[in-house]
């Protein structure tokens, strides 16, 4: 007698997928071991590029990404450097979120995060 389609090794069910999520903790260390290994790449460059974005945000009352590099910003070696500043520059409570995003140039036309200045002197 024949076989079922089935019983043959050709269409046998899959094993079992493994998880592919992963826990909170596990993305959030993932994501601070990148930045961490993109602003390694630029030892010296970071304490520049922080001091030229306060400069940035004591003038401008919005800071985008493509603003930055458009000005006289100090180019990294890695451009992914400039995420690990914005974030320092968060917690240091210079910027803050708007919730608004723009297609960034120099990444595919990906959206990237508007920040507002919280020093922005007029």
């Amino acid at each position: 007698m024949a076989k079922a389609f089935e019983d043959l090794p050709l269409f046998a069910a899959p094993p079992e997928p493994a998880s592919r999520r992963q826990s909170r903790a596990d993305a959030v260390a993932k994501r601070d071991l990148g930045m961490a290994r993109a602003s390694q790449g630029s030892v010296g460059w970071s304490d520049t590029a922080l001091a030229y974005l306060r400069e940035y945000c004591l003038t401008h009352e919005t800071v985008f990404c493509d603003d930055l590099w458009s000005s006289d910003f100090p180019e990294p070696r890695e451009g992914r450097a400039l995420g690990p500043i914005l974030m320092k520059a968060m917690r240091l409570g210079w910027i803050e979120g708007t919730g608004t995003y723009r297609l960034g140039i120099r990444n595919n036309r990906s959206p990237r995060q508007v920040w507002r200045s919280l020093i922005f002197e007029r």
